[in-house]
């Protein structure tokens, strides 16, 4: 909201004739992992809070300097981040861009991704809960839809189970199947069937008897500050238990990022002890607020969090995939 309104006051005075400015553009030759381009953790916290201030400083009072941290998953040319910044005055916008640059490029080494195994997180996650009363939220991250993961795998979930995560709650799992088996047997009452596992390779579906805690039709509106007013369809929903675990699944495939979406089915996430999101960044924006520790976990998933394990294609030549990685040959 606060971008849109800045961009209205831009707009108008170019619209008028106020205003004309000089572009400079610069493009790192090093991508950022998907995790560590989230602007509430270091290093970026500090480069969009004290880099970014200070660097703005070089502009006058209708300069302007943006970064992108870009999304690392995207085999394309120009991948990557980016730094942009606007002035009438040609030599200020490349003073402000270099100021910056300069930041970007000494933060390089700590661009380095996070995350452990789920059976590590879970583990770490259940010491938490036991002596913190907000509650602990994994992040699910290679199985985040908003980034083209197909929100149906089980690894974490079989580690809630196999460790006794008694009381965790663990959302949204895709899988149309098992809720219309849900609505079908209705509230109170139990189902035998199985759980995601269903599209990625190498994965497979948890089965058992499964309890029916509430249903939904899947309309919503979200609540967070991300997706605040915005109408959500995630089709049939249902909230589960099996073995002490509520899941909540839906029967389309979203990213978990707003809690309006588990109080849909009668869970206010600030009251779990553990809750773990399919989602890798977006999530923050509701759930940060509340968290007593936010875990990332790397169960197997198509969205790889580690750019050093993926193979690009398309990529432009040169660029660095993580630290103290040489630059990736690409044959174009």
């Amino acid at each position: 909201g606060e971008t849109g309104s800045r961009t209205v006051e831009v707009l108008l005075s170019l619209l008028r004739n106020e205003t004309r400015y000089h572009k400079e553009l610069y493009k790192t030759d090093f991508l950022i992992p998907l995790n560590l381009g989230c602007t509430t953790i270091e290093p970026c916290k500090s480069l969009l809070g004290r880099g970014l201030n200070s660097a703005r400083e070089n502009l006058e009072p209708n300069g302007h300097i943006s970064f992108a941290a870009g999304f690392s998953l995207s085999d394309i040319l120009e991948a990557g981040p980016a730094i942009i910044t606007y002035s009438s005055e040609k030599n200020l916008a490349k003073s402000a861009l270099n100021e910056f640059k300069f930041a970007l490029l000494n933060a390089e080494g700590s661009f380095d991704e996070v995350g452990e195994s789920a059976e590590v997180v879970v583990k770490k996650a259940i010491e938490i809960s036991s002596h913190k009363q907000q509650p602990v939220v994994i992040a699910d991250t290679q199985d985040n839809p908003g980034a083209g993961g197909c929100g149906d795998t089980t690894g974490l979930l079989k580690a809630l189970i196999a460790l006794e995560a008694e009381g965790a709650v663990i959302g949204f799992i895709s899988d149309e199947q098992a809720a219309k088996k849900a609505h079908a047997a209705g509230i109170g009452n139990v189902f035998n069937g199985d759980i995601g596992g269903k599209k990625f390779k190498g994965d497979s579906p948890v089965e058992g008897t499964f309890k029916v805690l509430a249903l939904g039709n899947g309309e919503l509106v979200g609540t967070g500050p991300m997706w605040y007013g915005a109408r959500m369809q995630l089709g049939s929903c249902a909230l589960l238990e099996y073995k002490g675990i509520k899941i909540a699944i839906s029967s389309k495939t979203v990213q978990t990022g707003d809690g309006a979406m588990f109080r849909h089915l009668g869970i206010e996430p600030e009251n779990t002890n553990i809750i773990a999101l399919k989602s890798s960044v977006h999530f923050r924006a509701d759930f940060e607020r509340f968290a007593g520790a936010i875990l990332i976990a790397l169960a197997p998933g198509p969205v790889v969090a580690d750019p050093r394990k993926l193979e690009y294609r398309k990529l432009r030549a040169g660029v660095r995939v993580g630290p103290g990685i040489p630059s990736v040959e690409i044959n174009h």
